[in-house]
């Protein structure tokens, strides 16, 4: 028998942060503080599925792996302009100055001239060895690689939050049964303090009794320490600040629901591994590392490019005479 929660933990993609360009430190410290104070107010009556939100919102390993996954796009985006022809475009502006004596009216005049290159050239490889297709393959190999170890990552840190939100619901559980446990034991030591008053009773079972009482007393400090603790990792898996006061809304009784499962040992071991994101990224690590081999050894091959030569074109932009 297990316990279901009625209300499942909503999907676990989460939003991405924003990194703000051009702020100072000062103003990113306090930009951080505004964000983080605004959390904790919004956050006063937590839930799991609110816990988990923040957790996937505010998970710095996340937002690495969500530019790791970005700069593995822009990878295979190059690899794929590797296939289309370069185009070079160059502007070359001149100037020229030059002073000549005209026999017509006898005098020196002074000359000026602009004038405007345009140059353009092309070129496109035909084959590398399949150098490209390599590079290409690889690239989308570490695509699907960071992919998974996003999604791998998504669903550790939900499971933490959730974890450590249930964790704090067990212990004010536990709280509550040692309560009632020391009112019972309180009760129990009156009588038995009753009965030794009236002889019925040795003195031995009053102090037994009282070390009994002393051992549900430090049960309970022991559960509200460990309630304590369970609430302050929350905290710092959340990025929320540790003082605030939150109110944590548990799942109720009854909402929870049993329901047979078959526990199969070899289906288990079987989905386990096929539904692994960590071991998927691992082998697509490796079938891009034989792509980059593979990209390696066609450098031991002819490359054959197709260019067009260099084309000019002159504009004479301004032409006027001075006289000197």
């Amino acid at each position: 028998m297990i316990f279901i929660l009625s209300n499942p933990i909503p999907g676990m993609g989460g939003m991405r942060a924003m990194d703000g360009t051009g702020m100072g430190l000062s103003a990113a410290v306090v930009t951080g503080l505004i964000y983080l104070t605004a959390v904790a107010t919004s956050a006063e009556d937590l839930t799991i599925e609110r816990a988990v939100s923040i957790a996937l919102e505010r998970n710095s390993d996340l937002r690495r792996l969500e530019n790791q996954v970005d700069l593995n796009q822009t990878a295979v985006d190059q690899g794929r302009a590797r296939f289309q022809p370069d185009l070079n475009l160059s502007i070359s502006p001149s100037e020229r100055f030059g002073r000549t004596f005209d026999q017509s009216i006898g005098q020196v005049k002074t000359q000026r001239s602009e004038s405007l290159s345009l140059n353009a050239s092309s070129r496109i490889n035909l084959f590398n060895g399949y150098a490209d297709q390599a590079a290409l393959a690889a690239a989308r190999l570490d695509l699907q690689a960071g992919q998974q170890d996003l999604a791998r990552a998504r669903q550790r840190i939900a499971y933490s939050a959730a974890a450590q939100f249930l964790s704090i619901f067990a212990a004010e559980e536990l709280i509550a049964v040692e309560r009632e446990n020391i009112a019972a034991q309180r009760q129990q030591l009156e009588r038995i303090q009753a009965y030794w008053e009236q002889g019925t009773r040795s003195r031995a079972d009053v102090l037994q009794q009282q070390a009994t009482l002393a051992a549900a007393e430090l049960r309970l400090l022991n559960a509200e320490q460990r309630h304590q603790l369970a609430e302050l990792r929350l905290k710092e898996t959340l990025q929320i600040d540790l003082a605030s006061d939150l109110t944590f809304s548990g799942p109720s009784l009854t909402d929870l629901q049993t329901k047979d499962l078959d526990y199969t040992p070899e289906p288990l071991i079987q989905d386990a591994l096929q539904q692994r994101h960590d071991l998927t990224g691992q082998q697509l690590r490796i079938a891009a590392a034989q792509e980059q081999i593979r990209q390696a050894r066609a450098g031991l091959l002819p490359q054959i490019n197709l260019g067009v030569h260099p084309v000019r074109w002159m504009v004479r932009c301004f032409r006027y005479v001075v006289p000197s």
